[in-house]
């Protein structure tokens, strides 16, 4: 069966009994337990459902009606510890997006540990050189922040990097026309939706803490009133970051 949508789910961290990192707190909003996360997995195989990489997404405008991306940002030691041999297990695979310069500090990804997740066929690509949120820089700044990434990481894997997703979530026309500019073919943001060919970036619905595994059923299976819901959501926390900022934003999310 053939639709012209694609579920892209969007997590972070990972955490079990002998795993923990050292997040923010904000941050830590959005690691989940290493079982949910075999939830997930277990859900996607029960579905019938197989992972894609990036490489699925072109211009055609459809897919197979069983497929779905993971996608993992940041680069947590936990893709490596946790998360990968999970998706080994269910002879799965996903997407990681890394941030150049966090590889090797505390809790992050080291350079071997990306070479091997890569040798396992996992899907590394990029989520910026700093973090820093690209619609904030400058044309020169966004250029140097997404080269260097890129140049990195591909000398690091010998492959061509291709997929962006936004740090923070935060990508706009401007952003992908320079980044198109570069050589990426591939926008994931944070916005809430199931990617359809007509669109610019690839939407995501976020896990986190407070996911429900009903709600992961429902938007694999392309129930709508679940997507409206991430989206409404969605649409009051970006007004409520506009009026009172990201920080005591954050503090209220994770109140």
């Amino acid at each position: 069966m053939v639709t012209s949508y694609l579920p892209t789910l969007m997590f972070h961290g990972l955490v079990d009994k002998t795993s923990s990192l050292h997040q923010a707190v904000d941050e830590e909003f959005y690691t989940i337990d290493a079982a949910v996360f075999r939830q997930i997995l277990s859900l996607i195989a029960e579905l019938d459902k197989k992972t894609a990489t990036t490489g699925i997404i072109s211009n055609t405008g459809s897919f197979d009606s069983n497929r779905v991306i993971l996608s993992f940002d940041d680069g947590w030691m936990t893709d490596y510890t946790i998360a990968t041999p999970l998706l080994g297990e269910f002879n799965m695979s996903a997407a990681f997006f890394i941030v150049t310069d966090f590889i090797g500090k505390d809790s992050y990804l080291t350079a071997m540990q990306i070479k091997a997740m890569h040798q396992a066929a996992m899907d590394i690509q990029i989520h910026g050189k700093t973090h820093e949120f690209l619609t904030l820089l400058n044309n020169d700044e966004i250029i140097a922040q997404l080269q260097y990434a890129k140049n990195f990481t591909e000398d690091l894997l010998g492959k061509n990097i291709d997929s962006l997703s936004f740090p923070g979530g935060r990508g706009d026309d401007r952003v992908i026309d320079i980044a198109t500019s570069l050589g990426f073919t591939k926008f994931f943001s944070s916005r809430p939706g199931w990617y359809q060919a007509r669109t610019r970036d690839i939407p995501r619905v976020v896990i986190h803490q407070q996911t429900l595994l009903p709600d992961v059923c429902k938007y694999l299976t392309y129930q709508k009133p679940v997507l409206y819901k991430s989206i409404a959501k969605y649409h009051a926390g970006r007004l409520l970051v506009k009026l009172v900022g990201q920080h005591f934003y954050n503090r209220l999310k994770v109140g």
